[in-house]
């Protein structure tokens, strides 16, 4: 079996999935799904609370709705200020899937209600969180297989 990975390959932060294990895959896909059912029973909650307390209320104090995800998203930026955010390589294949389930996720948010939409809209962002740590994990491996840490004596 050919185990050279190109230049591009080492960039890239998907070329190593090829390398993480079955146990490597079944312990992500657990822990991924047990982080999605929480988030999940979270968001709704939350959403209905909020449904009943009304998003509306908002624009009833005549703040419209752009105004308030515009200091949402403020606060948000000022929490985030002055860290580091690094967006990884990805070549082309891996660059078409997140563009297509970036899609697949404002599709679902705007044709379908929010507590239908929200359980897949999480687990598309989870599914892409659990791909960068089987990655990672395998990359891992393919250091210990070609001899490249201590962890390979």
């Amino acid at each position: 079996m050919n185990r050279a990975v190109t230049k591009q390959d080492q960039e890239s932060v998907f070329a190593y999935l090829r390398y993480a294990t079955m146990g490597d895959f079944l312990t992500t896909a657990w822990y991924g799904f047990l982080i999605w059912v929480v988030i999940v029973v979270l968001t709704m909650i939350c959403g209905f609370i909020l449904d009943a307390v009304g998003f509306s209320s908002f624009s009833q104090l005549g703040i419209p709705r752009w105004l308030w995800v515009t200091a949402f998203l403020g606060a948000v930026l000022w929490f985030l200020r002055g860290q580091n955010i690094e967006i990884p390589y990805v070549g082309f294949k891996a660059w078409v899937f997140l563009t297509l389930i970036t899609a697949a996720v404002m599709f679902t948010s705007e044709i379908f209600p929010w507590w239908l939409s929200a359980p897949f809209i999480w687990a598309a962002y989870i599914a892409i969180v659990c791909l960068a740590f089987l990655a990672n994990k395998g990359k891992r491996n393919f250091q210990k297989l070609s001899g490249q840490t201590k962890d390979a004596e």
